[in-house]
């Protein structure tokens, strides 16, 4: 399992978070989710299961406010042998993208804007 800081996310803007199941055979999930600054909230965590040869799949939100929130946490899991390809977008530009073929962790710290 590959476990990687990709970058930064800004609060209060929009992210999307695409997976695209290049594989014939296999499901594959996809799930979203915040680490909180201690006693803070932050949205619940999102998930996805995707068919093989699905049409890409998004989960889509607003960055939480850097009070709240220390980081992103992505993982895509895939079965043995599958592939695809994984991007995240901030307000409709990518911010990460790659293809993966083993089940992978991406980490974004959250900052303000203009960071």
């Amino acid at each position: 399992m590959a476990v990687e800081l990709e970058g930064t996310v800004h609060e209060g803007q929009k992210y999307t978070v695409r997976l695209t199941n290049n594989s014939k055979a296999g499901a594959e999930l996809l799930l979203v989710g915040w680490v909180p600054k201690q006693a803070h909230g932050v949205p619940g965590p999102q998930s996805v299961s995707v068919a093989p040869s699905a049409p890409p799949i998004e989960i889509m939100g607003v960055v939480p406010k850097f009070a709240d929130a220390r980081l992103m946490t992505i993982v895509a899991s895939l079965e043995a042998g599958q592939s695809a390809q994984l991007e995240l977008l901030e307000n409709g530009v990518s911010v990460a993208s790659e293809g993966i073929s083993e089940t992978t962790t991406w980490q974004l710290v959250v900052d303000t804007v203009g960071s």
